[in-house]
């Protein structure tokens, strides 16, 4: 039998064995991805999926592979209005890219942020923003964005 691990796994169950952060029902173990408690190549297969816009990428890839055969990875889309919303999100991820998010956005999402906590407030105001967000072409931010990065 071969061991599979889902690293980042939430609420889903994807590996005979499955990690996260954070306790869920479907959690076996608490551990973080960038310091996995296992020997080297103990699994066939490790699972991360929209993991790695959420921490130091490098470190966890060097992770995953050192811990497993196939690493099979997912990222989030640009265009999911909910990387952009919550403070959670670490990096813009496109074709494999890892830009830093955006600073200019960070008064937008804590605010969202703070919103989510007050759900009257929160639901009011988003039934007003979120067709105004829908409008904005996020290709266009990402193609600034990667070429700001790119001349660094």
């Amino acid at each position: 039998m071969s061991l599979t691990l889902d690293v980042g796994c939430g609420e889903k169950r994807r590996g005979l064995i499955n990690v996260d952060i954070r306790r869920t029902k479907t959690v076996d173990l608490l551990a973080d991805i960038r310091h996995l408690p296992f020997r080297k190549h103990v699994f066939s297969k490790v699972y991360a999926y929209n993991v790695l816009e959420h921490t130091d990428y490098c470190k966890a890839l060097d992770e995953l592979s050192r811990v497993g055969g196939d690493v099979i990875i997912r990222l989030d889309k640009i265009y999911n209005i909910w990387n952009w919303l919550t403070l959670e999100h670490k990096y813009l991820t496109h074709d494999y890219h890892f830009i830093p998010f955006p600073i200019m956005m960070d008064p937008l999402r804590k605010t969202f942020w703070f919103l989510c906590r007050n759900r009257f407030l929160g639901w009011l105001i988003l039934v007003k923003l979120v067709p105004i967000l829908k409008t904005m072409n996020f290709s266009d931010v990402w193609n600034y964005y990667l070429l700001k990065s790119e001349q660094v």
